[in-house]
């Protein structure tokens, strides 16, 4: 009950379309219309109609008025320093409808609100081969929307969305059905989501996200490298949601908090490599449900760092093929929370825990004791997640005491490490 409970409040806080009748998730047919927008020809419009295949054409300073559709293959459209393409608060500022087209150096403002259409800084529709460099997206509802495509690459640039609240603004950027594609060095900030939907061999790499919802989210997607990322400020840091076969290695996650503030969520996903991340001050580091869910999948949690967060690893159901290994636990009001009373079904060895308690005579780095997690769930603490307000008061550490000492209530047993490090193995 828990478990549906917790789920539940996650997808209805944070799920920016409703879901579907049945799996929780999306319907196939995406709410998106705006690649059947009419673009009013206008002087721009004129010029880059008159390019041929292969032709470059550059924009001097100054505000160029849109909004624009470039339907002709193999074009560069390219700003030099101070130019502005605005579409003045109506429809997407730029669509492009053609393989091979490369926009770069802009500062693109203003477009419309509508979300249906989904007025965007930059929409790509069923396209190839696309580039975007080095824009400056700003006042722009969603920032880069793309509706299927293959080599498309997002490299450089920055993202702003309108200034409304949260959840009525648009993704900094949104992939549905792309492929091997490449988003890289960008930077968004007060925008909702960055999100990958029903995509395949993409790369998220050397990105910075602030002061939005998901910093990613993913649905329905396979093979996504998520590498040396920097995600601060945000709800959510990564979310993945029904798919397999991630790597997530280096990147750094700070504050991600609120009610369902957490740091690296899993649900119903398989055959995740977790390696070198840096999880702190978030309400919950990683969130594991339902995981891994490819009956003969593993999902491998490696020399991360999990400080200071409220929990260091939620369990709200784990599946058995998970590992967690030579992870850092430091400062956390909890290091590990299991939702249910079956304890955790993946193993556990040599993390260091800065709860430990124990001796290491043979001077092997090693514990000479396992180090055991269990949850008393009967008591104030484990019944009630309000109670947490008060970790570290004299009360709740009496408390903590009479626990261990009294058995008050069956505990569970959560897990055991048997080779907890003391130091660098």
């Amino acid at each position: 009950m828990k478990t549906l409970i917790f789920t539940s409040i996650l997808l209805l806080t944070l799920s920016p379309l409703p879901a579907r009748a049945s799996d929780e998730g999306m319907s196939d047919e995406r709410p998106v219309a705006s690649w059947h927008q009419e673009v009013k020809t206008g002087p721009l419009q004129v010029e880059i109609d008159r390019l041929s295949p292969g032709g470059h054409l550059i924009l001097p300073k100054g505000t160029h008025l849109g909004p624009i559709h470039i339907k002709t293959p193999g074009v560069t459209i390219e700003g030099a320093p101070g130019a502005i393409i605005s579409a003045g608060g109506k429809e997407s500022v730029i669509v492009i409808g053609a393989d091979d087209v490369t926009v770069k150096g802009f500062t693109i403002t203003g477009s419309g609100t509508s979300y249906t259409q989904a007025d965007s800084g930059i929409g790509l529709r069923s396209v190839n081969n696309t580039k975007l460099i080095d824009n400056n997206i700003v006042d722009c509802l969603f920032g880069i929307d793309v509706y299927s495509g293959k080599n498309i690459t997002i490299r450089g640039n920055s993202i702003s969305s309108k200034s409304l609240e949260i959840g009525l603004r648009g993704d900094a950027i949104r992939l549905w059905s792309t492929t091997d594609s490449e988003v890289s060095d960008n930077k968004w900030a007060h925008s909702r989501d960055v999100v990958s939907w029903y995509s395949k061999r993409i790369l998220f790499k050397g990105n910075h996200g602030s002061d939005s919802r998901y910093s990613l989210h993913s649905m329905y997607s396979e093979h996504l490298r998520i590498q040396n990322n920097v995600f601060i400020r945000n709800k959510v840091g990564i979310f993945l949601m029904y798919g397999s076969d991630f790597i997530i290695t280096n990147n750094k996650i700070e504050r991600s908090l609120g009610a369902t503030g957490m740091g690296i969520g899993l649900k119903e996903s398989s055959n995740i490599f977790a390696q070198n991340n840096t999880i702190n001050y978030s309400a919950v580091g990683v969130l594991v449900d339902n995981s891994p869910f490819k009956m003969g999948s593993r999902n491998w949690f490696h020399d991360n760092n999990l400080s200071f967060n409220g929990k260091g690893v939620v369990l709200s159901n784990d599946l058995r093929g998970g590992e967690f290994k030579k992870n850092t636990f430091l400062g956390n009001l909890q290091d590990v929370d299991c939702e249910n009373r079956s304890g955790s079904k993946s193993h556990w060895d040599k993390n260091s825990w800065d709860k430990y308690v124990g001796f290491d005579q043979n001077h092997d780095n090693i514990g000479d004791t396992s180090f055991i997690v269990k949850k008393y769930g009967d008591t104030l603490k484990g019944s009630n997640p309000k109670a947490a307000f008060f970790y570290g008061t004299p009360l709740f550490t009496l408390l903590e005491l009479i626990e261990k000492v009294a058995h008050v209530g069956e505990p569970v047993l959560i897990l055991t490490d048997h080779n907890p490090l003391l130091g660098k193995n």
